[in-house]
């Protein structure tokens, strides 16, 4: 998979250099094989999750490139899709077990005094010109400065 990336990057930088040259004849030349390279890259079927996520990588790069034009965001998206469709699978198998809910802790009860008065100290927070009122985990209130 790291060959063909290499490959393409390769590709786009002589790609790049013929354009700055002003060779149109090598540009078209090298571009009539870009889009089979892209097609290889694609359609590689990865080892590893590793290359997923090269492949995965390299779709979003040619979507990035290619945001202006609609056709071919169509186009990449396609390409996306099956991707993620040949390595996910195209509908949730009904054999799998749906993920269990994990329980949530209940919140912890209020400890009186905590911060030993080091964190919400009263005579700083009646200092701020703004309203501020401090509340509970469990969103009891706990403090307000005096209003204006």
């Amino acid at each position: 998979m790291l060959e063909l990336l290499q490959a393409f990057s390769s590709r786009c930088s002589q790609i790049e250099e013929a354009i700055r040259l002003g060779d149109d004849r090598r540009v078209a030349t090298l571009d009539g094989g870009f889009e089979l390279l892209v097609e290889v890259i694609v359609d590689h079927h990865a080892a590893n999750l590793m290359e997923v996520y090269m492949q995965l990588q390299f779709v979003g790069y040619l979507l990035q490139q290619d945001a202006g034009d609609a056709a071919s965001v169509s186009h990449h998206s396609t390409r996306l899709i099956s991707l993620l469709e040949r390595c996910f699978g195209a509908l949730p198998r009904a054999d799998v077990a749906l993920p269990r809910e994990l329980p949530l802790p209940a919140p912890k009860a209020y400890v009186t005094n905590v911060d030993n008065g080091n964190f919400l100290n009263s005579a700083i927070l009646e200092t701020f010109p703004d309203r501020v009122a401090v509340l509970t985990r469990d969103y009891r209130y706990l403090y307000s400065n005096p209003g204006d």
